[in-house]
């Protein structure tokens, strides 16, 4: 993903009375997010945490609208999710919730539900802009090597692994009797992280303890009332270092103490020596500036929520988020070439592209993505530009798809929903007195 040579860190700190977690790569910060700040007493984070992609919890059905194939759920008071037809699915011994049950009587309805059933929901999608969270019965709980499935029995193994690298995890799990489902009931898929193994043994040891974890939810589901969290995720900065556990860190800083406890417990409990090893508290104390300051983070995280971002050439771009799409402005700016006209339009193009790439991943933008380029008359260079965009886009982790050029010269991409942009979690973490 990274050059060997690049310096990768992982910094989380207080912006603006908000946790700030960035992953970095040569001081750049490539990912980020926000998240309501850690009081330095007591660590609680507010109840926003509670609704975060992954939570599995017992919510009542509100309304089930067969034209739209869809059901509302409330999964809190006042909170409702929106459960599409196609996410539901049957776990593997799903429990019997109280006073109603997930019914398979309604064929239109796949496995039909009725209005004022309780059901047992897992946040698939944040709630985006005015859209409600995404919710789905395919429960599923991730670890560092792998996610196991409570309703679909086959393994799968990360697309990102070359065929060599798969054998061998096909050959150890035949070698531990897991073939077509992990322990003869769920399925898995085997994430990338696990192919830099070079002991494999962590991962049966891994796929046993989710499976005692899903077990355990599934039995005491049916004894916890209405809008009970029967699991929640990790903190998003712990989230980020799992599963990006196979870059080589250089450093792993925080200047938060509660952070800094929970990283060492966390690294510790997993016999993680090596990342222990990389952790550092920055005792803002012992030095004249902070850390936010120390690596211009407070700078860059700035310039990521602002809606123009300068080139090193002198052009720019133009970020606006909208409803329901990303519009994103190349233009020229302070850039004179010192070759031709078309020349000069590609390699601000070009050098535009690799910053695009980087600001989808690093502002999370998702959705429809349209970038107007500056326009360049050579088919063969508009095709050079999209190979290029293709290319940059490659190393973001969330699935990212640039489609093609318009007629109007308009290049169209889509980047999967998953999370909030980083500019909503920005106001969504804002701190109340």
């Amino acid at each position: 993903m990274y050059s060997g040579n690049a310096n990768i860190s992982y910094f989380i700190t207080h912006y603006e009375k908000r946790l700030l977690s960035a992953l970095c790569v040569n001081d750049f910060p490539v990912q980020a997010s926000f998240s309501a700040a850690i009081s330095g007493t007591n660590g609680k984070a507010d109840n926003a945490s509670s609704f975060a992609v992954g939570t599995i919890l017992i919510g009542r059905v509100n309304r089930v609208i067969p034209n739209i194939q869809a059901a509302f759920v409330d999964i809190a008071p006042g909170v409702q999710g929106f459960l599409p037809f196609r996410n539901l699915a049957l776990p593997s011994g799903n429990p019997s919730l109280p006073s109603g049950n997930i019914h398979q009587d309604h064929p239109a309805q796949k496995n039909g539900i009725r209005q004022g059933d309780p059901i047992l929901v897992q946040i698939d999608k944040a709630a985006v802009k005015t859209k409600d969270v995404v919710l789905t019965t395919h429960l599923t709980i991730s670890g560092r090597y792998a996610v196991l499935d409570c309703v679909d029995s086959g393994i799968h193994l990360s697309r990102k692994a070359s065929p060599k690298q798969q054998k061998r995890i096909r050959d150890f799990l035949t070698a531990n009797q897991i073939t077509e489902s992990v322990f003869g009931q769920y399925g898995c898929i085997v994430r990338t992280n696990a192919f830099a193994l070079d002991d494999l043994a962590p991962l049966i040891t891994e796929l046993t303890e989710l499976r005692a974890s899903l077990e355990h939810l599934l039995d005491y589901a049916p004894a916890r009332t209405l809008y009970s969290v029967l699991y929640k995720p990790p903190a998003d900065y712990l989230l980020a270092l799992r599963d990006t556990y196979a870059l080589s860190f250089e450093r792993i800083v925080t200047d938060i103490p509660t952070v800094y406890e929970e990283l060492t417990a966390y690294f510790t409990e997993h016999g993680d020596t090596e990342s222990l090893q990389k952790l550092s508290f920055f005792d803002n104390g012992k030095r004249s500036m902070s850390l936010l300051n120390f690596y211009r983070l407070g700078e860059h995280i700035k310039e990521a929520l602002a809606g123009h971002v300068w080139l090193k050439s002198g052009a720019y771009l133009v970020i606006e988020p909208t409803e329901s799409l990303t519009a994103i402005d190349v233009n020229s700016g302070k850039c004179t070439g010192k070759n031709g006209v078309e020349e000069t339009f590609f390699k601000i193009n070009a050098e535009a592209a690799k910053m695009i790439a980087l600001q989808l991943r690093l502002r999370n933008l998702s959705g429809m993505i349209l970038v107007d380029f500056i326009n360049m008359k050579e088919q063969e260079n508009n095709e050079r530009l999209l190979e290029l965009l293709r290319t940059y886009t490659s190393d973001d982790p969330v699935h990212t798809s640039v489609i093609d050029m318009t007629p109007l010269g308009l290049v169209e991409i889509t980047r999967k929903k998953i999370r909030k942009s980083l500019k909503e979690q920005y106001h969504e973490t804002a701190f109340h007195e």
